[in-house]
């Protein structure tokens, strides 16, 4: 939902205003202009206190519990290189920390000899809280990969059938057994940067970073809810008699269960690269590789509705899902350039790739067919190629011509087979695996004319063509028997499942073409004023398969039989994703700035983008979005200023779809409509008390709305019913909104030369509200799904921070 991604903006915008009760390195940066021969250094400590717990206000700054926090910083540099460089000595090292008592802290160790050699061992690590109020009853630990349940949750005995034993399913369920499991993932980064200088001209660099994953996201987890036996019945169809295995008198869906999918990952990359650069020329070669493994293959979870009769489960109802498998990126670079004439210069990049992906997954063996099972190794390939050379032209005088061309490929050779599997709803499942390739090119033709001084214009032409497809695609359509627990049809001792012939195409969009035209103006009108106005058009035109077959390719929604041309993977006729389809969009954008006064400074800059989807007879058609920011400073004394800025941006998305299961049901409009404002003023006044005080403050108000609104269209023959479920609901619905505000205020006194203090207090409110979490509530969940009791995480927090930093030469 929308709400989620404004509350991500909301955090970050936390982590920016918050990171001063992390750090005095605001006061140590009006200390670096000290001079390089005698670099200062500092040490802080400071304790910060924070009034409320929250995962959504400590999302990234680490403050996320309620308590006392001790924090601190540090940044030592020395070496004779500093005191000594006339005298030759060319030596340096240093020590920095930043947010060393928080879980986003990191530090550095450097150490070099000037046009000889540097090394520099850095370690940062960042933790990312989630899923503010989750709660569970599932015993496992959050990044662990075995969850198991109780033999009673809110009263009712472990299994229990959903929906039809117990009416209303899950609903019925009391918080009793319930516990709260703060969720987060965390990232710790250990790295290596070297160099060694070969000569003037050479040098050769050798980068090495280590990332420790571990925590753990939530996700949904599905598995069989079944009441009663499989048993054989015949169908009086085919020659020979069609054999299917149907549950009889028995009820069967599917029970989710939301869990915190483990992150264990360790990610190994190096870089070595030899650099070289002449007078009129530059020259780089380099290897990089990435070597990821999972420390688990699978998760195994127990589901809370299952019967000891079912067919693609045990009867302890444990289900096994695998996880991320380990692979492994080698790739070659080269880059260079170099001067054709005085003015004329060529630049290229050339890089080759082959990730290998061979480990095995766990798999659950209550859930797989026998046909044509694909092995335990997957034997994953893909090969990528990157080229791009571009040149730049001065020759003219006032005039600045370039050229270039880039290209992108991924060739994906790994092998697509059929694969078997028991669905979640009993039936027999039989889909291809779906190895995507593509190779994406584009050319650009730019010049810069400057008509006068302070006049510039400029003209930008781009074509870009991407072609989609599938290497070996769904290889192998019949064979193998019939297993004893498999839904499907038997003909003379073949399984059919879904019709893949040979040649079959993946890609509902095979191929688009786009070509963009963007102008630019720029005038400097005085030295006090100048302004830019930019003007885009791109025209993308996608092919639209009408046989394509997609990987879950079942039924025909336009007809029969399966697999029917125009069947487009399953969607209706005329439907396109509008990330790949044929449209038209315009972009203008415009800004200037005023120095209004030698005290006051003005900012103004706008945008408008408008999408139109010209050949989706469904999906989205258009959409646009425009926004507006301003900024103003202004200095009311020597060491005195205020800063002021406003935002304000809009989007709306108009989507057509069908309203029922053929086009004479109808159609049906839905519209999204965005708004976001932001608001804020600063200050920030030094120079008081014998220029030993400094003052600062500022407050910032933000409003994250998002409006769904529904409206039927009904045909010549039909009426359908606005209010059925098989249509969903006309109207407008309750809007998503965010309503964040924030106050800062804070000051510094310099003790002495060497000492300074610091004393802060922030308070920042978030009022949260997303009817997408209701579903979340004990109560009010679908009839299948357990509550996890997840919250929009709203909050009211204060933190005020004392520090103390001491500098030294």
């Amino acid at each position: 939902m929308k709400a989620r991604n404004v509350n991500l903006k909301l955090s970050v915008l936390s982590m920016a205003m918050l990171g001063v009760f992390s750090s005095m390195c605001a006061y140590a940066d009006d200390e670096e202009v000290a001079a390089l021969m005698n670099p200062t250094s500092s040490v802080t400590v400071e304790e910060i206190y924070v009034s409320q717990g929250s995962q959504k206000f400590g999302e990234y700054n680490g403050l996320n519990k309620q308590g006392g926090y001790i924090n601190g910083n540090i940044n030592i540099r020395g070496g004779d290189g500093y005191k000594k460089n006339e005298s030759g000595d060319t030596t340096r090292w240093s020590i920095q920390g930043t947010d060393l008592g928080l879980s986003d802290r990191s530090a550095s160790v450097g150490y070099s000899d000037q046009g000889s050699w540097s090394a520099t061992l850095g370690y940062d690590a960042l933790q990312h809280n989630l899923a503010p109020g989750y709660q569970t009853p599932y015993a496992g630990s959050m990044g662990g990969n075995n969850f198991t349940l109780p033999p009673s949750i809110g009263g009712r005995a472990v299994p229990f059938a959903i929906p039809a034993a117990t009416p209303g399913g899950t609903q019925t369920l009391t918080g009793a057994g319930f516990s709260n499991q703060d969720i987060s993932t965390t990232r710790q980064n250990t790295s290596l940067n070297s160099k060694v200088d070969i000569d003037r001209n050479s040098n050769v660099t050798f980068d090495f970073n280590h990332l420790d994953q571990s925590g753990a996201k939530l996700m949904a987890f599905a598995s069989s809810q079944w009441t009663a036996p499989l048993v054989n019945v015949n169908v009086t169809s085919g020659t020979p008699p069609v054999t299917k295995l149907t549950p009889m008198a028995s009820v069967y869906g599917q029970g989710i269960s939301i869990l915190p999918n483990p992150t264990n990952y360790q990610t190994d990359t190096a870089n070595l690269a030899y650099n070289w650069k002449g007078e009129s020329s530059h020259f780089t070669a380099s290897y990089f590789g990435s070597f990821f493994r999972d420390g688990y293959n699978g998760v195994q979870w127990q589901t809370f509705g299952v019967s000891a009769t079912a067919p693609n489960t045990n009867a302890t109802g444990m289900n096994t899902m695998s996880t991320a498998p380990s692979n492994t990126l080698q790739q070659l670079n080269l880059a260079g350039g170099y001067d054709l004439a005085a003015k004329t210069k060529l630049t290229g990049n050339f890089s080759y790739g082959r990730n290998t992906q061979n480990a095995s997954t766990s798999v659950d063996s209550f859930q797989l067919g026998t046909f044509n099972q694909a092995n335990s190794a997957f034997n994953g390939l893909v090969n990528s190629a990157h080229a791009d050379v571009k040149v730049i032209d001065q020759t003219f005088k006032d005039l600045i011509l370039s050229a270039g061309y880039k290209f992108d490929g991924r060739d994906n050779l790994s092998q697509s087979n059929m694969q078997s599997f028991n669905a979640i709803n009993g039936n027999g499942a039989y889909y291809p695996n779906t190895p995507l390739s593509f190779k994406n090119s584009v050319f650009e033709a730019a010049g810069e004319y400057r008509f006068t001084r302070d006049q510039k214009g400029s003209l930008t032409y781009q074509n870009k063509y991407l072609n989609q497809y599938c290497n070996q695609y769904a290889v192998g359509t019949t064979g193998g028997a019939l297993g004893s627990t498999i839904a499907g049809t038997l003909t003379n001792g073949s399984l059919v499942g879904n019709n893949y012939p040979a040649g079959a195409n993946c890609a509902t969009t095979p191929s688009s073409i786009s070509n963009n035209l963007t102008a630019l103006y720029r005038n400097k009108v005085t030295e006090d004023f100048n302004f830019r106005f930019s003007y885009g058009f791109d025209v993308r035109s996608a092919t639209n398969s009408t046989t394509a077959l997609t990987s879950f390719t079942d039924a025909a929604p336009n007809g029969s039989p399966p697999n029917a041309p125009g069947q487009n993977g399953q969607n209706y006729i005329g439907y396109q994703p509008y990330f790949e389809a044929s449209r038209i969009q315009q972009i203008v954008k415009g800004g200037m700035n005023w120095q209004a006064s030698e005290n006051l400074s003005l900012g103004l800059g706008g945008k408008y983008t408008y999408d139109n989807y010209t050949a989706s007879t469904y999906g989205v058609q258009n959409a646009n979005i425009w926004s507006v920011n301003f900024d103003a400073t202004y200095q009311y004394a020597e060491k005195g200023s205020v800063i002021a800025y406003a935002t304000q941006q809009n989007g709306m998305r108009n989507l057509l779809s069908l309203s029922g299961t053929s086009s004479t049901t109808g159609t049906f409009n839905n519209n999204l409509n965005e708004n976001d404002t932001t608001l804020g003023v600063g200050f920030k006044h030094a120079g008081l008390m014998q220029d030993k005080l400094t003052l600062m403050a500022d407050a910032t108000y933000s409003l994250g709305q998002s409006t769904y609104s529904t409206a039927l269209n009904y045909p010549t023959t039909g009426t359908a019913a606005c209010g059925l479920s098989t249509v969903g609901t006309c109207g407008t619905l309750p809007a998503i909104a965010n309503r964040m505000a924030a106050l800062k205020l804070g000051g510094a006194y310099r003790i002495d030369k060497h000492s300074m203090v610091g004393l802060r207090y922030a308070y920042q409110h978030l009022n949260s509200n997303d009817y997408y979490f209701n579903g979340y509530q004990a109560g009010y969940t679908p009839t299948s799904v357990l509550p996890t009791n997840q919250s929009t995480g709203s909050y009211n927090v204060n933190v005020i921070s004392a520090s103390y930093m001491y500098s030294f030469d």
